[in-house]
Order: C-alpha cells, then sequence, then structure tokens
C-alpha cells in the first residue's frame, strides 16, 4: 500500500547514509546530480545481442530490435520531437492534465471515508491522464478520460 511517505523517508535515509543509497535489492537512489550524467549520458551504449532478435514472424524494426544503422535513421527522424523545445512547447498541455489529475484524486479522496483505509486506483488515474496527455499532444484530440473516469476507450480516429 502506498502512503506517499516513500520519499520523505528515501530523503532521511540519504541523510544518514550519503548520496547513494540501495533501497530494494535491484535499486539504487542516487542524491548526487554527477551520478545521472555518469549512468544515463554514457557516450556510447552497447546494446546486448538479446534486442536484435524478432518474435517469430515480424520482419520489421522498431528501436529495440534495429540494428545500429536503422537505430539511428530512427533516431534522427524522431528526436527533433524530444528536443528541449519540443517537450517545453508541451508544458502547459501536461500541467493541464496534471492539475485535472489532482483535482480529481482530491475529489475521489474526499467522497470517500476517512479512515486510513480508503483508497484509490492510482494505476487507472495515471494510466487515464498518461493517454489523455499523449493523445493531446499527438493529435490535439481532448478526451478528457480521467475527468470523465471512462473504464473502457474504445477505437477512436
Amino acid at each position: 500500500m502506498l502512503s506517499g511517505k516513500l520519499p520523505y523517508r528515501i530523503k532521511a535515509l540519504h541523510d544518514e547514509y550519503g548520496a547513494v543509497l540501495r533501497v530494494a535489492p535491484d535499486e539504487l537512489s542516487f542524491t548526487d546530480p554527477q551520478a545521472w550524467k555518469d549512468i544515463y549520458l554514457q557516450k556510447q551504449f552497447i546494446r546486448p545481442k538479446v534486442w536484435g532478435s524478432r518474435p517469430p514472424g515480424v520482419e520489421a524494426h522498431n528501436f529495440i530490435t534495429a540494428n545500429a544503422t536503422d537505430h539511428a535513421r530512427f533516431r534522427k527522424v524522431f528526436q527533433p520531437a524530444f528536443s528541449d523545445r519540443a517537450t517545453k512547447s508541451h508544458e502547459p498541455t501536461v500541467q493541464q492534465y496534471v492539475d485535472l489529475l489532482i483535482s480529481r484524486l482530491n475529489k475521489a479522496i474526499s467522497e470517500q471515508h476517512t479512515d486510513d483505509s480508503s483508497t484509490v486506483d492510482l494505476v487507472q488515474w495515471l494510466n487515464f491522464t498518461t493517454f489523455d496527455i499523449s493523445l493531446e499532444i499527438w493529435d490535439g484530440v481532448h478526451l478528457s478520460t480521467a475527468f470523465k473516469r471512462a473504464h473502457t476507450i474504445h477505437g477512436f480516429k
């Protein structure tokens, strides 16, 4: 069960034990900004060979299964969509949906009992929100599934 206290507990542990902290058997937490650069901004990434295999009957490559030449070609086409300028241009849309998500979560929580056993399906709410954001950025469609609390999303154009 999530209580919203995990970030505070992890910060307290970082304060006690330092910049690198093992938070699970297979998970580390870092507070040093240099760690981000060291981990994620490697000059060369060597892809595991298994990434090049495709399921039977699938001939087309995608980002993961593409060889180095095709991957570079795919990346060149899609990279402008993920530039600083492009992502900053979408900030108002993302902020609008995050504000909507927070207001709807507050409403859903306040409509439930006041005891600590009240729950909200956060996964469902986050799925609706990311779907809405993605669809509006991709196609300009404003569905607001999180607002309407739609349980099924039917085919869309």
